[in-house]
């Protein structure tokens, strides 16, 4: 083949796209991104991989988020994703934080269509860690903690 202007080019534009990726990927995997962007999915498709960058040891919690509703009758009930029909990731990167804030106006969609699906009142949402502890023998449960608590002024 023959080396023209246009031939240059094009592997000189492949190699720039290539050498970002590998960048942004290597930002993204070793949490060196400065600010707000440093969560995934901000950098999506390049995603840190929490699960193989840091070793896990015994002793070591292995944290489980929970959000409890408190109903009208002040019982609680275990509230999970499809319960309100969004997905995980949408539950835990806008519920959880709007619960640990105790801002009201964030988690109040998710708490109307909890009672339109349910047909129960909440009064409010709770967050929990319960915590699995690793052992040499396996895991085990650790002693839950609340995160944050979010009540619902009357209607």
């Amino acid at each position: 083949m023959a080396d023209t202007p246009i031939r240059r080019l094009a592997v000189l534009a492949a190699s720039i796209v290539i050498a970002v990726t590998l960048v942004l990927q290597g930002l993204a995997s070793f949490t060196l991104t400065p600010g707000p962007i440093e969560d995934p999915p901000f950098m999506w498709p390049f995603l840190d991989y929490p699960m193989y960058s840091r070793p896990w040891y015994a002793g070591d919690p292995i944290e489980r988020r929970v959000v409890i509703g408190i109903l009208g009758d002040s019982s609680e009930v275990l509230i999970e994703p499809e319960d309100m029909g969004v997905t995980f990731w949408q539950f835990n990167n806008f519920l959880n934080p709007a619960i640990v804030r105790g801002n009201p106006a964030q988690a109040d969609p998710y708490r109307s269509v909890y009672e339109a699906r349910s047909g129960q009142r909440l009064l409010g949402f709770r967050l929990e860690d319960h915590p699995l502890i690793i052992t040499h023998d396996g895991l085990v449960d650790g002693s839950p903690t609340v995160l944050g608590t979010l009540s619902f002024r009357s209607d």
